[in-house]
């Protein structure tokens, strides 16, 4: 099958791919249903540049997954590159898309794009830039054709990101068109918009949102959550303007909440019914106030500078998480505890009976472990994924004064005390030859005389990682005999290593 142009140009370099496979056309013979499939899992620029082959023709106006791009077609991390500024080309296919698209019904729509209003509403510039305002607001027109087009297409997943790969600010946000209305909408993603003044929301199918650097406001905050009664899943990343969360909807379960942005005043949150809760960013300025004791509570410092100060304000928020039955801490508040540690500050007790602990170990971890550890007198199951260590923890100039408590941390764990008195499994995975480890587990296997499974592998494939760990079988072969050689005080307690 000829996929050239009239001028010898390469329409679609996939599609070439499979049509020379061992000098056999594999293409021409499927059913049109197949090829629509096909197609719809390219940028909807190449799928709409099928037309020009003939087996295709029109068959890319019925696919049902609309997949706009911009990115796909420049280097981001290119410092030369000019932002999606006056990319006639790029709004010419939205425009081409929305005159001859005639699918029924779709699926999905994506729209990746940086655009905004930084012209429109930069009111010191003059005259001379009426052309750039003109596009802005031409283009604004285009891309709310889009979103409500796909509404009219009774879409179910709408992801629209207006951040592309450049930096956001609020000013220059656009409005949100008052489209969120929908029978049929499952998923919903918006990055870099102002939905402040979306009059209706009404989603009733909707169970994932997630809302990026978008500017929203605590009543539209409250209409989302009552326009959508049966979302399950909620993200809000840096969401401009929220001061309070109300989750009383019984069928949410997962809210994660990230407010790395330091321009955040206080954000009160009540999720009564939620069963995963994950705060990001600065969490000493979230204030818990109804959270359910079944919930599975996750916490990460986004700004962290090991300053020797008390850290109130985190203390109160470990003490409404600790209340959780799974608690999972970041490696940064391990950190906060190892402060209290040194500078004798009191930690709150922790009820969780499940622990989750995901670190690159390092010296200064270890007294935060054992403070946190001193405090888990509920603990039944600890979870670790140890990470591989990645230069120094403690860099910033304001960290300067620990290194006054410097210790012996091959010796550390033997002068250290833990009950343990409910600890019946320890899993412990991922980098499990990192120094510090085989002392660790030493010291568990020492401390909990009811232990029942202690299971270490290296096999489990770690978060935001891209390879698997890589061990010979005589590595493994010597961490096995390490491990199991290690004096227990549970006689019930079985190692399994893999």
């Amino acid at each position: 099958m000829d996929i050239s142009d009239n001028d010898g140009k390469e329409i679609c370099p996939i599609l070439k791919k499979v049509a020379t496979s061992d000098d056999k056309d594999l293409i021409s013979d499927l059913p049109d249903a197949i090829l629509v499939h096909i197609l719809s899992f390219l940028p909807i620029k190449d799928a709409s540049n099928t037309i020009l082959l003939r087996r295709f023709g029109n068959l890319w106006r019925s696919i049902q997954v609309l997949d706009f791009d911009s990115c796909l077609y420049h280097d981001c991390d290119d410092r030369d590159y000019v932002p999606d500024y006056l990319n006639d080309g790029f709004v010419d296919v939205i425009r081409y898309v929305l005159n001859h698209h005639d699918s029924i019904t779709l699926d999905t729509l994506r729209l990746t794009f940086g655009f905004d209003f930084s012209y429109t509403r930069d009111e010191s510039l003059g005259d001379g830039f009426d052309y750039y305002k003109e596009w802005e607001k031409s283009t604004a027109v285009q891309i709310e054709k889009l979103i409500r087009y796909a509404i009219s297409k009774k879409v179910k997943v709408l992801d629209v990101n207006l951040k592309g790969c450049m930096s956001v600010q609020l000013w220059e946000i656009i409005d949100l068109p008052d489209v969120l209305s929908s029978n049929y909408l499952k998923y919903l993603r918006l990055v870099a918009f102002n939905i402040t003044s979306c009059t209706i929301i009404d989603l009733k199918s909707l169970r994932v949102l997630l809302l990026v650097e978008v500017a929203i406001s605590d009543d539209i905050m409250e209409n989302v959550l009552l326009g959508c009664p049966f979302l399950e899943d909620m993200s809000l990343i840096d969401s401009y303007g929220l001061r309070k969360l109300n989750c009383k909807n019984p069928n949410l379960k997962k809210v994660m909440l990230d407010l790395t942005r330091l321009e955040y005043e206080r954000v009160i949150i009540s999720c009564p019914h939620v069963l995963s809760l994950e705060i990001r960013g600065m969490i000493g300025r979230a204030d818990l106030l109804d959270v359910s004791s079944d919930v599975y509570a996750s916490i990460y410092f986004g700004y962290f500078r090991c300053e020797k100060k008390s850290y109130d304000d985190v203390r109160r928020f470990l003490q409404k998480v600790g209340q959780c039955k799974t608690f999972s801490p970041c490696r940064w508040s391990i950190l906060v505890l190892t402060i209290w540690t040194f500078t004798n500050v009191r930690c709150p007790a922790f009820e969780c009976k499940n622990l989750i602990l995901k670190v690159d170990l390092k010296i200064w971890h270890l007294p935060g472990l054992s403070l946190l550890w001193k405090n888990c007198a509920s603990l039944e199951t600890l979870t670790m994924y140890i990470y591989p260590s990645s230069g120094p923890t403690i860099t910033m100039k304001e960290a300067a004064w620990i290194q006054a408590y410097e210790f012996d941390a091959e010796k550390y764990w033997d002068s250290q005390e833990a009950p343990f008195p409910c600890l019946g499994t320890v899993l412990i995975y991922g980098c499990v030859n990192e120094p510090y480890v085989l002392q660790l587990v030493k010291f568990l296997l020492r401390s909990a005389a009811g232990l029942k499974k202690l299971v270490i592998s290296t096999k489990e494939r770690l978060e935001f990682t891209h390879e698997r760990l890589q061990f010979t079988s005589e590595q493994l072969q010597e961490l096995s005999q390490k491990f199991n050689s290690l004096p227990r005080a549970s006689p019930e307690v079985k190692v399994y290593f893999s």
